[in-house]
C-alpha cells in the first residue's frame, strides 16, 4: 500500500467505507426484518390490547 498524503483522498476513502458499512447494515436489517416479521417488544409489561376503532 502506498501512503495517502492527500487529505481529500483520505476523506474520500473514509466516505466510501462509511457508505459501504451503512449499506451492509441496511441490508442486514432488511434481511432480519423479513426473517422475523412479528414485532418483538422488550420490557416488563405485555403490550396492551388494541382498542376498537370509534367513529
Amino acid at each position: 500500500m502506498f501512503p495517502y498524503n492527500d487529505p481529500y483522498a483520505m476523506l474520500d476513502l473514509h466516505l466510501q467505507r462509511a457508505n459501504r458499512l451503512a449499506e451492509q447494515a441496511a441490508s442486514a436489517r432488511r434481511a432480519r426484518e423479513t426473517a422475523q416479521p412479528e414485532v418483538r417488544r422488550f420490557g416488563r409489561w405485555p403490550r396492551r390490547a388494541a382498542r376498537a376503532a370509534v367513529a
